[in-house]
């Protein structure tokens, strides 16, 4: 048996066992897209990946400002809505707010809620989305209040900017929603709720005002006519109830019961702290509008006339562990009051975030709060939003 060496000689171009040569593309594009593959991967696996971004991206140790836009809260204008100038009812702005001790919930004019939810060590927040442009449509924002675990919002169709019988919305000419009441559950989901107004005495009628105080809801419905408006009023004990306990009242109780309460005397604001606040921030008179996270909701007036006053957004952030309350106070001009119940005080100034704005709303947690604001010529809205801070 003879044996056959095995020739080293099998290389392209070279002889194989049945006397042919390699044929050199049968080496050549393998081995250059083997190559191809593996300096890919190499680099796949050196290449830095982007890190993910944070779950809480705000910082809540500084300023930070938000636009009101179409599509919700944006760190910037969007492009052409800057200068678009709109009624306030139609507009988007976020002048409608509200917290509950732990998260502030602000209904956008036209397009849904936002919600500013605080990480579990406070330093830093999130904007959480609810849209719902189905039930903003067509209405505008009137009321939130923190309610059941979650957020009564209130909404309301302007009849002053109604030239056609349908308002529009913020971002377009939708027909509005039959739905005046929402709620914003804690799992972040808007509901609307029923009409609470008796069906027999409010053909025509629509919601225009809802105001608690003390305890009880006040509301007032609203017919357009060609010639003429019609009011009715109503009393209610709460507007989530599958069939809340309700009365038609008079224009005078309804008056009067949603009247400012003094300062000082029988009914003023009881602690002091109010009384404090608004006089760090200046000679008044001031009409101030009180707010909590338990849902308190009440105007006082320092002195004077309502009409004559200066608005003052005020709101308590509860005491910890049996400790006094903190009222903040504030100016639409930007100035800032903290002030407790023992007298102590601090004034601060807030920037404005374009020229020539004014605040509108406050609301708080425990280490941060959204001041709302808006520009324009009055009664038009050219830019809005919110400004965050922490509490100082």
């Amino acid at each position: 048996m003879s044996v056959v060496p095995r020739s080293r000689d099998t290389g392209p171009g070279r002889a194989n066992p049945s006397g042919k040569p390699y044929p050199r593309s049968a080496f050549f594009p393998l081995s250059a897209a083997l190559i191809a593959v593996l300096l890919a991967l190499a680099l796949a696996g050196c290449a830095k990946r982007p890190a993910p971004a944070p779950a809480y991206p705000y910082r809540s140790d500084a300023r930070k400002v938000f636009y009101a836009t179409s599509s919700g809260l944006s760190e910037a204008t969007y492009e052409g809505e800057a200068e678009a100038e709109l009624p306030a009812s139609r507009a988007p702005n976020a002048s409608v707010l509200s917290g509950d001790g732990k998260s502030i919930a602000i209904a956008l004019n036209g397009w849904g809620i936002e919600r500013v939810e605080e990480s579990t060590d406070g330093r830093a927040y999130r904007l959480v989305d609810a849209p719902d442009s189905a039930a903003f449509a067509g209405l505008s924002t009137g009321g939130i209040w923190p309610m059941g675990g979650g957020f009564l919002v209130q909404l309301y169709r302007d009849p002053f900017a109604d030239l056609g019988g349908s308002a529009a919305p913020a971002g377009g000419g939708a027909a509005a929603s039959p739905s005046r009441l929402l709620f914003l559950g804690a799992d972040g989901a808007t509901q609307a709720r029923p009409d609470p107004f008796p069906r027999d005495s409010e053909a025509g009628f629509e919601p225009f005002v809802l105001l608690p105080a003390k305890g009880t809801w006040f509301a007032q419905l609203r017919k357009d006519a060609a010639e003429r408006v019609d009011m009715k009023y109503f009393a209610m004990d709460d507007p989530l109830a599958a069939a809340p306990s309700i009365r038609e009242i008079g224009r005078a109780d309804f008056e009067a019961a949603l009247a400012p309460l003094p300062l000082s005397g029988s009914g003023g604001e009881p602690d002091g702290s109010l009384r404090s606040a608004l006089e760090a921030l200046g000679k008044g008179p001031w009409l101030a509008r009180l707010r909590s996270g338990a849902g308190d909701d009440r105007w006082y007036l320092s002195s004077g006339k309502p009409e004559e006053a200066t608005h003052a957004y005020c709101w308590r952030i509860a005491g910890k562990a049996g400790g006094s309350a903190t009222v903040l106070a504030l100016a639409p001009d930007g100035r800032l009051a903290l002030c407790d119940a023992r007298g102590a005080r601090g004034l601060t100034a807030l920037p404005a975030p374009t020229e020539g704005a004014t605040f509108t709303a406050l609301a708080a947690t425990e280490g941060i709060a959204a001041a709302s604001w808006e520009s324009g010529e009055f009664p038009d809205i050219s830019s809005a939003g919110i400004l965050m801070f922490p509490i100082p």
